[in-house]
């Protein structure tokens, strides 16, 4: 694609390999025997009994060679014949055991293991695994982990969960609690992958009907959030694509979603009696057209206050302006952020899907940082953390992204209108026309003061001088 040209560096894998892509690229050929070491304490960690072998691990794979070839959008062509099966049981292996010894570092911890001693290196593969053309099918992820534990309750937890703890660090958002034994069996999903057979068919066999009670309704609701969340990653792709469901809104509730359903059926029918056009209830007349506005020192010199919102309570976009203050959910800036918002934005692009929220949230924080005092406006007010060093990297970093990007439908339209109406307000736009031209700096600021305190001195004396007259 032509935006892989704006920062080539920003797509390919530093240390890493995942896939077959970056297969055979020299610099990363010295990690392919830290896979392997992976690959060993991975099998070693086997929970089942007996215990799967290398060679039905292999035969899984195998199996599932033609559905994962599928996924990608080339043909796939290897050196040898078994090596695509063979790519895809090391690379999985070796992911899947990195999630585990980051999420439970005591366990099958060797002396030796360079990635998880140095802290850069963990993190640089990290962001290598979260990259568009170095991906695996997650469905690969998934069938290792399922012939792992053997389709039983794990004691590592369930997988989405696991990966969403391993992204914690580079990803703000709330994570899915821990499923414990009470909420299990309310999980059709979780029932069907991590349960066993004759213990699911016993649930169907003879349920139980609990009383209704305070506890047991908090278990259910909880137990509803839950498994939305679960069947939403489990449309994922890949990890990226796994990173950004994390970074967007949760589906909402079943009771919700049933009651929309019902008011769209009822609004059916209604307009079929009055042969009234059906209308689109999310779509807004004027939201394909993109309004820009203006940046953040503007904005503030207009009397609009910045908040940040809290990243664990609520998700990345998450962006509302009432009442002149508008409030963005804080970002972190660190060195891996500019990669991950490029390989969204490239995934959003390569999909061709009208919605790309992550490529209009980076057209409005776009739009808001035009200069340095942009940046440090937003970082006094919390919705910047900045990890890189100077305020120019930032601003470098959010004006390049968009470099021969499409951004399609704008999800924060009725944001960006709100405010372009508050700045043209008249009251607005004088005081930020009068803050712009004549308290800019603090010198300005002294000077006006000095000539308004002459402007009533002069007065004063006038009035003395009429009085004194009479």
């Amino acid at each position: 694609m032509p935006l892989f040209k704006t920062n080539p560096e920003a797509y390919k894998p530093r240390l890493v390999s995942i896939g077959p892509f970056h297969r055979y690229a020299n610099h990363l050929k010295p990690m392919e025997a830290h896979k392997l070491l992976y690959l060993k304490d991975f099998l070693d960690r086997s929970e089942s009994e007996p215990t799967i072998c290398l060679e039905e691990y292999v035969g899984a794979m195998t199996k599932l060679e033609n559905k994962a070839r599928q996924c990608y959008s080339e043909n796939i062509q290897l050196k040898t014949k078994d090596e695509f099966a063979k790519m895809m049981l090391i690379d999985g292996c070796f992911i899947l055991e990195l999630i585990l010894k980051t999420n439970y570092p005591d366990e099958h911890r060797r002396p030796d293991d360079p990635i998880m001693k140095a802290t850069w290196m963990s993190t640089v593969i990290k962001c290598d695994l979260i990259l568009l053309e170095n991906q695996l099918p997650l469905d690969v992820l998934r069938h290792l982990y399922q012939l792992f534990t053997q389709n039983s309750k794990s004691k590592y937890g369930v997988l989405d969960t696991l990966i969403s703890n391993f992204f914690q660090d580079l990803v703000a958002h709330p994570q899915i609690n821990h499923i414990s034994e009470n909420q299990f069996r309310h999980f059709p999903i979780v029932q069907k992958f991590f349960l066993p057979a004759n213990k699911v068919e016993e649930e169907a066999e003879e349920p139980s009907i609990p009383k209704k009670t305070e506890a047991s309704t908090s278990v259910l609701e909880e137990a509803d959030d839950v498994e939305a969340k679960l069947e939403k990653y489990s449309q994922a792709k890949h990890l990226l694509h796994f990173v950004r469901e994390l970074l967007l809104p949760s589906p909402p509730k079943k009771t919700e979603a049933s009651t929309q359903r019902s008011w769209a059926w009822l609004d059916g029918v209604m307009r079929w009696v009055w042969r009234v056009q059906p209308r689109d209830p999310k779509r807004n007349p004027d939201e394909d057209t993109f309004v820009c506005i203006h940046c953040a020192t503007e904005l503030g010199e207009a009397n609009v206050n910045f908040k940040k919102e809290d990243p664990e309570k609520t998700h990345l976009l998450n962006m509302t302006f009432k009442n002149k203050e508008l409030k963005i959910p804080t970002i972190k800036i660190q060195d891996g952020t500019e990669s991950l918002l490029r390989n969204l934005i490239a995934f959003e692009q390569y999909c061709d899907h009208e919605d790309r929220p992550i490529t209009s949230y980076a057209s409005f924080m776009d739009d808001l940082i035009n200069s340095t005092k942009d940046v440090a406006l937003l970082e006094e007010n919390g919705i910047i953390e900045n990890l890189l060093g100077e305020p120019k990297d930032v601003t470098k970093l959010f004006n390049a992204l968009l470099k021969e990007v499409t951004i399609g439908k704008d999800d924060f339209s009725s944001v960006r209108r709100a405010l372009v109406d508050h700045y043209k307000n008249p009251w607005h736009k004088s005081i930020a026309s009068l803050k712009h031209n004549y308290f800019n700096t603090p010198w300005a600021f002294i000077a006006c003061f000095a000539a308004l305190l002459l402007f009533l001195l002069t007065v004063v004396q006038t009035i003395c001088s009429i009085l004194s007259l009479k």
